[in-house]
């Protein structure tokens, strides 16, 4: 907000100058097909935080519908009043010639905006943690789920189940390893027992490690991408040309029609208005990821 309100500070005071010497090129509407392919898929990435309902409905102490229609309703407004102020402001700012970073439009040394920069910094820090946090979740969990699902195609779960069932009947029977079997002779702390302690501390130092070295490799990487991407505008124009209408138009849509399909039939105007939406999204994905990298490499 801080920055928004340098941003909207400086268009201010710099558009009656801009505008009376003509320095200032205001369009109200884009000149081609190809700029709204290409700006088309930015708005769409903010149907991405749709998934975040459920775990508002679920910190609610009374979630009922009108007040989390309530809350919806109150953080959209907000996130649109401030999004379309910082666009707007920035775009009066330069015209024409703004960039996909509009700080790169203002001069290192304005003051105003570095007050704006200072703020955009620090919440960017301290929001790193929120951001790599996820990231880190998915990439450690990709190796086991991807072992559990080649162990089920291989129907070793099964084989598994009755190692199990057999080692249980062992041990009820007194015979596994003399685990069963307690008698006055047996010690209270084994050796077994005694060398638990270094067993676990070397599982949480591995697990450590394990995420310190995780949490370096995704942060190298999202900062190589950062240098070598030729602007921010781009980056947002692939991620919402792609994983965008993937993840929250056309995934659900195919769910929706497999699940909904067998109870009403494909006639149910609902059904109709899935289907719609998968065309268009197939089509819009395809559309506005080919110009992207069309542009990227032109």
């Amino acid at each position: 907000s801080v920055l928004c309100v340098a941003i909207a500070y400086r268009a201010w005071e710099n558009y009656p100058a801009s505008s009376s010497n003509g320095s200032l090129n205001i369009k109200m509407f884009p000149s081609s097909f190809v700029d709204v392919l290409f700006a088309f898929p930015i708005p769409i990435l903010s149907f991405m935080c749709q998934f975040n309902v459920l775990g508002i409905q679920g910190s609610l102490v009374n979630p009922t519908r009108q007040r989390i229609r309530q809350i919806i309703d109150g953080a959209v407004a907000a996130s649109f009043v401030l999004t379309f102020s910082f666009g707007l402001g920035g775009y009066l700012y330069a015209g024409d010639d703004t960039n996909g970073n509009i700080l790169l439009n203002f001069e290192p040394g304005d003051r105003v905006i570095i007050v704006g920069k200072v703020g955009c910094g620090v919440t960017i820090t301290l929001a790193m943690a929120m951001m790599l946090l996820p990231c880190r979740e998915t990439l450690l969990a990709l190796g086991p789920q991807l072992r559990a699902w080649k162990q089920n195609n291989n129907n070793e779960i099964s084989d598994m189940k009755g190692t199990e069932d057999e080692e249980i009947a062992s041990i009820q029977s007194g015979t596994s390893s003399g685990y069963g079997a307690v008698s006055e002779e047996m010690p209270l702390i084994t050796e077994a027992m005694s060398g638990y302690h270094h067993v676990e501390a070397a599982s949480r130092l591995t697990e450590i490690l394990t995420h310190v070295f995780s949490t370096l490799i995704i942060a190298s990487i999202c900062y190589a991408c950062a240098v070598a991407a030729p602007g921010v505008a781009v980056v947002w124009s692939i991620c919402g040309s792609s994983l965008a209408f993937i993840i929250a138009f056309i995934l659900p849509s195919i769910c929706y029609i497999r699940i909904r399909a067998s109870k009403k039939g494909h006639g149910n105007p609902r059904l109709l208005s899935a289907w719609a939406l998968l065309i268009f999204s197939i089509c819009s994905a395809v559309l506005c990821s080919v110009q992207t990298i069309w542009r990227f490499f032109n």
